[in-house]
Order: structure tokens, then sequence, then C-alpha cells
């Protein structure tokens, strides 16, 4: 059991229930499977988690300070339905149940006898009566043994006391097996059984059908579940390769999966874990294992994309393989392994699974420096797609750290000009911006744009990316006329190169509405961002971290042209969405709390704007520190709601801080730190103004109360986030 057949699981399980979009490319498959069975309208169900040895694959995260959903919270929960894990492990069984764990005693001779003439097809094969007992005793009534004997039986059309024969003179074969189990006895006995019955059966095999044996080491060195056909070596006839699965499922080998999508022609496979393991020791023990491994990796890299790419729904399934393939050769072959985990961990970027590619990158990068050396120019890539996807994490201190040991070492091995180099300070610049360090970010970001036209052209994709890079930038520092010709030629230009439904070419649409947005060209940035978004879900899907991105934009547009109902319902969603997909501190789910805080204020919803407020200032002081400037807005925003709810003191000391930080970060003469500063000041009068002539307080009545509001949701509008980059 890993997280990605977990995945793959819930997929063939929604399209068996029929459940509506499960089959869309983009659907939220865990999400639906869960929501469906636990909603009680489907009649009874038992789910049934096989092999859950390790129970961090379901209840562990790879961070567990960022929140991230864990399988586990995809379990479904009904009165009309049960979840059954089986598992080796009793600390397993408690860490997934804590209670109702029942042992499964040794299979009785009854139903050992059963299970056997249940899948031997010609039952006079198993007439010696006598015989049976003795083999059921030699396999010790172990189901898996049982059924590869009857397998071999039933294909060979042998008798019970003939396979007593093979398994007698298959004993001292079968050594090599034992001694590879360092398990407790019975698990050491049970072992070695399968052991016998596999060694038989395999040596048949390969006289019978050599096609079937190499796929047995091929697969041997590749996931044992979710395998799909295609990832098997290409046979030039067809036949050939049917006649051998047909082999392989004969002899009980591997088993096939329901076809899930009528119609697809893809056929999945699975494979019993100790048969897996027995194939791999016997490749390991006739010196084997690394040619199998090489063929195994040479194909993944034929079928794995290196860069995003069309199909994701069927180079998705060959991800788990991929990262088997990777551990499998970083012994023989660590650079190879480096250059496998480079490549999935691009995949895994591309479909917005961040902390899976940061571990496949961050592993890359390790071998890559143990077996080239820091300055190698792969090292040097490493670092650099570790840079690129901690900074979509928000991890901003970890990315600007190795970023800047990564480009010193790149400035000095490639050159100043080198296309890698360029790379590397447009990383750097990326996350100086995501600091608020916005004019450091644009001389970087002018710097970068110049030397890739220069040595690149106008078109290459890394020119573009610049251009886009410094049009965000600039739109930040209200520097808008400029921003919007910007964004306006590179989408012209991702449009012309890469087509209209790119990520890239999306990205270039969402950058140039958000800067329309900032102009007040609401008409125009709402379509936009509506197109974005629906063209978002169609590619990525809707989970995808920049289809987040486009629902929380058309919120912040809607929200501006106060239609508050729709952009609250949608604010929320994303928020919902952010803190599953991307954790409860990342920076995007911090601006999704502060956003919502707007759209709540304007109507009038202050208790909960508050209580957010609060949490969205203690998480970005701990995620981004007290300074910056994302944490100063969520000062300020908290101030003019304190004031609104006339906790006076509070407001004041808010203001006093918020103004304080402004001046130290933006500067003095920044139009947030003036407008800060103005509010203080006209708090503190009104302060000394009712003090004074307390009496006539009580005289305003509702349309100072109505003007108050309007007065607060201008200001928050004033200093609120209007959206994230992308």
């Amino acid at each position: 059991m890993s997280q990605e057949s977990f995945k793959l699981a819930y997929r063939e399980i929604g399209i068996r229930l029929c459940i509506p979009g499960i089959s869309d490319d983009n659907a939220d498959v865990q999400r639906l499977v869960k929501e469906t069975l636990s909603s009680g309208n489907i009649g009874d169900w038992l789910m049934v988690v096989d092999n859950a040895d390790d129970s961090q694959v379901l209840v562990g995260v790879d961070n567990e300070s960022d929140g991230l959903a864990r399988p586990i919270d995809y379990i479904p929960h009904s009165n009309k339905g049960a979840v059954l894990f089986t598992t080796r492990s009793r600390k397993a069984a408690i860490d997934l149940t804590q209670s109702n764990v029942l042992e499964v005693n040794d299979m009785g001779k009854i139903e050992a006898r059963q299970l056997l003439a249940r899948r031997t097809t010609k039952q006079e094969l198993l007439n010696d009566e006598a015989a049976v007992d003795i083999l059921l005793e030699t396999l010790t009534s172990l189901p898996l043994a049982i059924v590869q004997a009857a397998a071999f039986m039933s294909q060979n059309n042998t008798s019970v006391s003939e396979y007593l024969s093979l398994l007698q003179s298959a004993s001292t074969k079968s050594e090599l097996f034992r001694e590879q189990f360092q398990d407790p006895s019975t698990y050491r006995s049970m072992h070695s059984t399968i052991a016998k019955t596999w060694h038989i059966s395999f040596e048949q095999i390969q006289r019978q059908d050599p096609l079937a044996a190499e796929y047995l080491s091929f697969i041997a060195c590749i996931d044992r579940v979710g395998i799909p056909q295609s990832i098997l070596p290409p046979e030039k006839f067809i036949i050939q390769q049917v006649k051998a699965l047909g082999t392989l499922t004969g002899y009980a080998f591997i088993t096939e999966r329901q076809q899930t999508v009528p119609g697809s022609g893809e056929r999945f496979f699975d494979m019993h874990r100790l048969v897996h393991m027995a194939l791999g020791w016997w490749l390991e023990g006739h010196g084997k294992q690394a040619d199998w491994a090489d063929t195994a990796a040479a194909r993944v890299e034929e079928l794995v994309p290196d860069l995003w790419h069309e199909g994701r729904e069927v180079w998705g399934a060959y991800l788990p393989h991929a990262k088997h393939v990777a551990e499998l050769v970083k012994i023989m072959d660590g650079a190879r392994s480096a250059s496998i985990l480079e490549r999935l961990g691009r995949c895994q970027m591309s479909l917005g699974q961040y902390a899976s590619a940061i571990t496949s990158h961050r592993e890359a990068s390790s071998l890559r420096k143990e077996i080239l050396g820091l300055e190698h120019p792969d090292t040097l890539t490493s670092m650099s797609n570790l840079v690129s996807v901690l900074s979509k994490q928000g991890k901003y201190e970890e990315a600007e750290r190795i970023n800047r040991q990564e480009l010193e070492c790149t400035k000095r091995v490639l050159g100043p000009e080198h296309p890698d180099t360029l790379t590397s300070i447009s990383h750097l610049a990326l996350i100086l911006d995501r600091q608020g360090k916005h004019e450091e970010a644009e001389i970087m970001n002018r710097q970068t744009l110049a030397q890739r036209e220069k040595v690149l052209g106008p078109e290459h994709l890394s020119t573009l990316t610049s251009m886009s890079n410094l049009a965000g930038v600039l739109n930040i520092q209200r520097k808008y006329y400029e921003a919007e010709a910007m964004n306006r030629q590179t989408l012209a230009r991702y449009i012309k190169v890469l087509g209209s439904e790119h990520p890239f070419t999306l990205t270039s649409m969402s950058n140039l509405a958000l800067v329309l947005d900032s102009q007040n060209k609401y008409k125009e940035a709402e379509i936009m961002n509506r197109q974005t978004l629906a063209l978002r879900e169609k590619v990525l899907g809707p989970e995808h971290p920049d289809t987040l991105t486009s629902m929380n934009n058309l919120a912040g547009v809607l929200e501006r042209q106060s239609k508050y109902k729709e952009a609250e319902v949608i604010h929320r969603q994303t928020l919902e969405q952010r803190e599953k997909i991307l954790g409860s501190r990342h920076p995007d789910t911090l601006t999704s709390m502060g956003i919502l805080v707007g759209v709540l204020c304007r109507q009038g919803k202050y208790e909960e704007a508050e209580a957010i407020s609060w949490q969205t200032l203690a998480q970005r002081e701990e995620v981004l520190g007290s300074e910056h400037p994302d944490t100063l807005t969520s000062v300020y925003g908290l101030a003019q709601i304190l004031a609104q709810r006339h906790r006076v003191e509070e407001s004041l000391q808010l203001y006093q801080r918020a103004s304080a930080g402004y001046d130290a970060v933006l500067g003095e003469g920044h139009p947030k730190a003036l407008a800060c500063r103005r509010r203080y000041a006209d708090l503190r009068a009104s302060q000394e103004q009712q003090l004074n002539y307390a009496p006539s307080t009580l005289q305003s009545g509702a349309g100072e109360t109505t003007k108050k509001t309007s007065k607060l949701s201008r200001g928050l509008a004033k200093i609120g986030i209007r959206g994230s980059k992308h």
C-alpha cells in the first residue's frame, strides 16, 4: 500500500460506482468517493484496505506542520458501510483503528482443502486424499502457497503426488530465499513455503513461455500494484504479449483488475507482495537484477515526460513505478536514480503535488551532490528545481538560502550570461518578490529580462517567464500602465508559441486579469478571470493550486463590484481547498483568510471577521515574520475592525505597530504608510473629541453606523490583497 496506489484504487471505486464526474481528468476523485460512500445513498458497502503494513502511508504527511490532507482523511464514514484494514503489523492496526483489532488465525485443514479444491480446475487431480493432506501440511495451509500449487497443477495436469515430488526437489533451490528473511520464525517458515511453490512455477514458466518470464523479471523492478500493460516492454506481436499475460494470470503470479474505463484499452495488474519479493531475490541471486533494473529505468525514462505534457491521465499511472525504479537503481547507479527523481519531481510539480515534488527534488539534489559534486551542472540544475518547488510551497527562507548558494556556483562554473545562471537569478527575484522585497526584485527581473532577450531571443519561454515576473512586480508597486502593456505582450507571445490552453498561457492570462483588476477595470478582469478559471479546471483540475488562485482572483473582482454573496461563497471554497491541498500555514492559504475577512466586513459580519483576522495574523507572524508586508496588512486590517467595534485602545496600538512597520519596510512616503498614519490620527482625534464631549456621542444614530461601515470597507479595500500572482 502506497499513497499513489491508494489514489488509483479510489479512482477505480468511483468509476465502478458510476459517480458523476469521476471519469473527468480533473475530478477530485478521493473527495467524490468519500462523499458518495458517506452519504448513505448507495446501499450497504465494505471497503477493504489491504496490506496496510506501514501506517504512516495512511496517517502520516510529508510535513505535519503544513496540515496537508492525508489518505486516512478520505476514509468514508457511514452507518451503511464498514472499513476493514488488513495488516501484518499490530502497531499499524492500533494506529489505524485504536480498537476493534481482530487477529486472524492460520487457515484450518478444512478451509485449506476447500481452497485447494476451488482453485484446481480438474478435481480428479485431488483424488489421492492422503497426498492432499501431506501437501497441505507441507504448505502449512498458507493461502498464497495453496493458490500457487493449484495453479501449477491445473496448468500442467499434474497430480498432487507429482507436485509433492517437485516440492521436495525445490527445497534445496529455495534455500536462497530462506536466508533473505529476518522475520520471526512463523513468518520465516511461511516465506520459505512460498519460495518453494514460486520456484516450481517459475521454472515451468521459463520453459513454457520465455516472454512471460521476462515480464516477471521486469515487474520485479517496478511497483507491484497498478501495473499498466503499456509499461511492459513492447512486443512486436501483440498475440505473444496477450499469451504471456495469460500465462502469468494462469499461474496466479499476477491478478488482473476489473476494467474500470470501458473501451480504454488499458489493462492493469497487481502482484502479491511476497511473490514480488521472491522475484527480486531470484534476480539478485542470479546476477540479473542490474540488467533488469536498467531495462525498467529505460522504460520509465521513455514513458514519463521530462516536462509538462498532455495526457497526464496516461503518464500519471507510471509515476509510482518511476518512484520504485529510482529507489531500486539508487545503489547501482545513483546518477541515473537522480535523473529519474528529477523527472518524477517535475511531473509532480506540474500536477500541483508540491510536497511530493520537494521530496523527489531534495533526494535528487542530495544524490548529485554526493556523486557529482556541488559545482557539477546537473547538481546545480537539481538545486534550481528544488528552489522552484520550495517557492511554490511557500518555504521562502530555505528557497532563498539554496538559491543564493546555487547562483554563486552557477556564475562561477557557467558564467554570468549562461541560461542556467539567468534562471537562477529569475528564481531569486521571484523569491524576493514573495517576501515583499519588490524594489530589489524589480531590478533583478529587469536585468534578467535584458540578458535573456539578448542570449535566448524574445520568444524563448525563459524570456517570457522574465517578462511575466517583471510585470507582476510592477503591478505590486502600482506601475500599472507598464505592467498591463507587458502582460498583454507576454500573453500574445505565449499563445503564439504554446497555444491558448497551455498552463503557462493560462498563468499569463491570470496575471493580466490581476493588473486589470488593480486598475479598477473590473468587468474586463471578471471576464478574463472566468475564462482562466474554466480553462484551468479543464487542463489542471479543480484542486490544482493554480486553479485555486483563479478562484481567489475571481472572487476578489466580484467583491470589488459589490457582488458580496457570490464572492463570499467562492472565497470560502478557495480557503477550504487551499487548507486541504497546500496546508493551513501556506502563504496562499493565509491570503485567502485575509481576503475572506474583507468580504465579511463589507457585509457587516465583524465578529467572524475579527476571529479570522487574529488567526491570520498569528499564522503570518510565524510563517512570514513580523515585518513582512502581508503581516503588516493583517495588523492594519485588524486595527480597522477593532475601531469599528469601538475597541479604540487596541485599535490604536495596532495602528501604531502597522505604521512603524510600513515606514521601515515600505518607506514613510508609501501610500500604505501614509494611509495608516492618517487613520491613526483620525481615530486618536475622534477619541479625544468623545472624551471632551461624551454626551453628544449618543446622537449619531443609524446613519453614522452606516457611514462607519462604508468607511471601513473602503479602508480594507485599499489595503486588501487583490490576488495571488500566478
